[in-house]
């Protein structure tokens, strides 16, 4: 490793996570540098875990030469050499200190998990090391697409590629495949789950400790329950148990272990050589109504698959017991997918823009144009960005480690109320999507546990007094909170009752258009405002979870930047009319007549001249004639104007120009005479040829004269006697066309309809 770039890929177990920083430390030592190597990965449960075993590996507790920095949890002093943390700390570390002082060496694990924050930070990462020739700089991973990272490290600077194949022991395979179907509806399958205990209760049986994957924490936990219940000491390991709970769970002993991915990769489980993979993973998938990634459940890839197996032959000789067939593994997509990909990229657009140009940034993946864009849509619905520049605002929310939305809502409610401990308790309800039967947040404060309150109150202390500008001339009262603190959150989603009632639903509208369900036994149905904080989606429906009691000022204030006026001009009862709307986002607060505009009216009459033409005038009997006249000399003289819908709809000004005053007054077109307009489009000149052209009348052989009728399906015609035709040598003409004779008998009955008097 001659170079300051690597990419290292090696399979699971053989100690890349803990090896790789000490054989780094060597090097450095040799080279007369002191700095620090950082260890950056994904997972909190994995930094502890690393940290604490590389620690063992020099005899040494934590906190000494090997430390971990973490949100609300350091470990560290001023003699650490090796310091594990997550990719999340680390993105607020490199832009709060983009020189990265003191450290001489930064590798990033598992990089092929493709979470958002690992791709972020190998961006940045590439950017300080072009400044920084002294920065060694590693990705490493037991699957790593590597062709992909070493491109990306190499494209500046010449980067060395390690391989290491093979693994440290003997690994096994068993099928278990089962008989139900692994997915329905709403994730994984009841059935599989009952096959995937009875799975991990004969690994155990047979294996002793074992390690079995499950994918979501609910699963994990019904699974764990299941297997309790064939009397085996049994733990779970999952981003929502303590730190106390995960020392126990990875404590040697006669156990099996229920986890999420989160035991998917550096992480050593003492004692474990036994496997169960339940082959299932939970991936973001963006929710344009929740504003959100949902987390769906869906098949594992099959660099995931080697991963969970590789957690048994770490230390010896494994099994892994694979609840999928063999075809089902080879379907498997190579690698997973990327967060960028498919998630909600609030946060990450946020942290982008803080460091430089999203769409100039080298990562692995690009921003999805549509998502990017929603993204940024969002943020600047926040004050985080403005007209495409991140704004102070949006620099500190950056630096906040929460999500945005939750951010901002923390942080100006708290400076607002003056109750930061109040204010935090409802956005860990928010943060941790905790939900109510009767979908009102005030319902469920009392669960949300008081290590997430803890963390996010100890926030809000240190941003909160430097967050924001004018605050509102407002009382911010308990009772108003868990509102005021949904729609800073999501600003879009402060809704208004429709004032009607669909079945045992009441419908509301949100300011971002979207329409919101509530049950007819909420307190919220009852409501005319509320601030929507969670939904759920079923059968087209979109109900609502979580939300809060809004006063109209407090969404007035807080989604003051939705607020907007909008004059409407329409034709309504024939006549035109205008309305200046007051609107919140989508939501109608109120209208008022205005007089409408000429340019307005002109589209508005425009339109309707397309759609329904003449037929939204009254025409006299002359004004009729006049157009028939000039259609039908129009169809076999192209210098004529055809008066065709199109026409008049190109010519309002023409047609209507002299009326403007009566028009834009209020008084309706059926009273106004467009004679002297249609006039103007044939053109004086042409009108008077009309007579020449097409005469009114025609002289009888009896010396009596028949008036022509236009009629727009025959033509030219002429309703006479019979006896009055008598003594025609030919038949009469209109412009070479033979006239249509209406004949009519001496008591005016119709007889025949002929051009033939022959």
């Amino acid at each position: 490793m001659g170079r300051r770039r690597f990419v290292l890929s090696a399979s699971p177990g053989s100690g890349k996570t803990t090896l790789a920083p000490l054989l780094i430390r060597h090097l450095l030592d040799e080279q007369g540098s002191s700095g620090r190597i950082l260890i950056a990965q994904p997972r909190r449960v994995a930094v502890r875990s690393a940290a604490k075993y590389v620690a063992s590996l020099l005899e040494e507790e934590p906190g000494g030469v090997v430390g971990w920095t973490m949100r609300s949890d350091r470990k560290i002093s001023a003699h650490t050499r090796i310091e594990f943390t997550t990719t999340g700390s680390l993105l607020r570390r490199l832009l709060a200190d983009p020189d990265l002082t003191g450290v001489d060496a930064l590798l990033l694990d598992e990089v092929h998990e493709r979470h958002i924050d690992s791709d972020l930070a190998l961006a940045f990462a590439l950017d300080i090391a072009d400044m920084r020739d002294d920065l060694l700089l590693g990705v490493m991973s037991a699957t790593a697409d590597v062709d992909r990272f070493h491109a990306l490290l190499a494209s500046s600077a010449q980067t060395d590629r390690i391989e290491v194949a093979g693994d440290p022991y003997p690994l096994s395979q068993v099928w278990r495949p089962a008989s139900a179907p692994a997915l329905d509806a709403g994730g994984a399958s009841p059935d599989f789950l009952s096959h995937l205990a009875a799975t991990a209760v004969e690994a155990f049986e047979n294996n002793g400790p074992t390690l079995v994957f499950a994918p979501s924490i609910r699963n994990v936990e019904d699974v764990a329950a299941m297997i309790r219940g064939a009397g085996i000491r049994t733990f779970t390991l999952h981003s929502g148990i303590t730190t106390q709970q995960q020392d126990e769970a990875l404590a040697p002993g006669e156990r099996v272990i229920v986890a999420t991915d989160i035991a998917e990769t550096s992480l050593t489980v003492a004692g474990i050589n036994c496997v169960v993979d339940s082959g299932l993973t939970r991936s973001p998938r963006f929710d344009v109504r929740r504003e959100a990634a949902a987390l769906v459940t869906v098949r594992a890839s099959r660099s995931s698959a080697t991963q969970r197996g590789g957690r048994a032959n770490r230390t010896g000789p494994g099994v892994v017991y694979r609840c999928y067939s063999q075809t089902d593994f080879a379907r498997m997509r190579q690698y997973a997918t990327a967060q960028i990909e498919s998630g909600d990229l609030t946060e990450a657009a946020l942290l982008a823009h803080a460091w430089s140009e999203p769409g100039q940034m080298r990562l692995p993946s690009p921003f999805p144009a549509p998502g990017l864009a929603r993204a940024e849509t969002t943020l600047e619905g926040i004050g985080a960005l403005a007209g495409g520049q991140i704004t102070d605002e949006g620099r500190m929310l950056a630096m906040v480690p929460a999500d945005p939305r939750m951010g901002r809502a923390l942080l100006l409610a708290s400076r607002w109320s003056g109750q930061e401990q109040a204010v935090a308790r409802i956005v860990a309800a928010l943060a941790t999507e905790t939900r109510s039967e009767s979908a009102d947040i005030t319902k469920v404060l009392n669960q949300v546990p008081q290590a997430d309150v803890r963390r996010f109150q100890s926030i809000a202390s240190k941003f909160s007094p430097s967050y924001g500008s004018a605050s509102p001339d407002l009382l911010l009262n308990e009772a108003d909170l868990p509102g005021v603190v949904i729609g800073l959150a999501y600003p879009g989603r402060i809704a208004k009752q429709r004032g009607k009632q669909d079945g045992q639903k009441r419908r509301f509208l949100a300011a971002s258009g979207t329409g919101f369900s509530v049950d007819v036994t909420s307190p919220l149905s009852f409501e005319t405002w509320i601030a929507v904080g969670g939904v759920l989606t079923t059968g087209g429906v979109t109900n609502v979870t979580v939300g809060a009691p809004l006063q109209p000022e407090w969404a007035r204030w807080i989604a003051k930047p939705m607020l907007r006026f909008e004059v409407v001009t329409e034709l309504t009862g024939g006549r035109i009319t205008a309305s200046c709307i007051e609107r919140l986002g989508q939501i109608e607060l109120g209208r008022r007549r205005v007089k409408p505009t000429i340019e307005d009216a002109r589209k508005v009459l425009a339109t309707a001249l397309e759609e329904r033409g003449l037929d939204l005038f009254k025409l006299g009997k002359g004004s009729l004639e006049l157009v028939n006249k000039a259609r039908y000399i129009s169809a076999r003289d192209a210098s004529w104007p055809e008066l065709s819908n199109q026409q008049l709809a190109n010519s309002v000004d023409e047609l209507l120009g002299e009326w403007w005053g009566d028009l834009l007054g209020g008084k309706p077109l059926a009273q106004i005479d467009v004679t002297n307009g249609l006039k103007t489009l044939i053109g004086w000149n042409k009108v008077a040829k009309l007579d020449q052209l097409v005469p009114n009348s025609i002289e009888l052989p009896s010396g009596n004269r028949a008036r022509i009728v236009f009629d727009p399906e025959r033509g030219p015609t002429v309703r006479v006697k019979l006896q009055e035709t008598f003594g025609f040598k030919k038949v009469p003409t209109v412009m070479g066309e033979p006239l249509t004779f209406e004949l009519l008998s001496p008591a005016g009955r119709p007889l025949a309809i002929t051009s033939n008097l022959e």
